[in-house]
């Protein structure tokens, strides 16, 4: 992995998370990457990130969830950015990244907001800002399908948003009786 001297410490740490947590490669996904138990360990210890069961399997493509309320205060640009910065990190050494989250995801200091408003990641990374919804959940699957086919799109509400992934009606008429 070569990780661009220039980055900032966000966009380094999302590349070492993300090239150990993810891989393109379909064959290794499934398998173990020992590195990423030492990795997420240290990352917890300092108090960066919560773990909650044995994550060390390699996946082809990612769903990152939005909090549900915009950050807020002096720091919000930042911590937004810290997350945009790791959807980018995974996007860039797998098949795919989708971040899903509500509408509340796209007003100012939202996550999926913050993420519309990088002209390169937005090339690369999904986003649906209705995930929370029943039409959402659907969108998720068809945006995933997406990743895996090399494209990006930005879907449901807030600034940048296009339409649903959706395009064609696959309904039959009932038979009349």
């Amino acid at each position: 992995m070569c990780i661009n001297p220039a980055a900032s410490t966000y966009e380094k740490s999302a590349m070492l998370l993300g090239s150990t947590l993810m891989t393109s490669d379909s064959a290794q996904a499934g398998t173990r990457n020992e590195e990423t138990l030492t990795l997420l360990d240290e990352f917890e210890r300092a108090g960066l990130l919560s773990i909650d069961g044995e994550p060390g399997e390699r996946a082809t493509i990612a769903v990152m969830i939005a909090p549900e309320d915009p950050f807020e205060g002096e720091g919000a640009e930042a911590q937004a950015g810290a997350l945009v910065s790791l959807a980018a990190g995974m996007d860039a050494v797998s098949r795919g990244t989708v971040l899903a989250g509500g509408n509340t995801s796209t007003l100012p200091g939202g996550l999926i907001a913050a993420l519309r408003a990088k002209d390169e990641t937005v090339k690369h990374v999904t986003t649906v800002a209705t995930a929370d919804t029943p039409l959402g959940y659907i969108t998720v699957v068809y945006a995933l399908r997406e990743q895996l086919n090399g494209r990006a799109g930005q879907y449901g509400t807030g600034t940048g948003a296009s339409s649903f992934p959706l395009t064609t009606s696959h309904a039959t008429p009932s038979p009349s009786r």
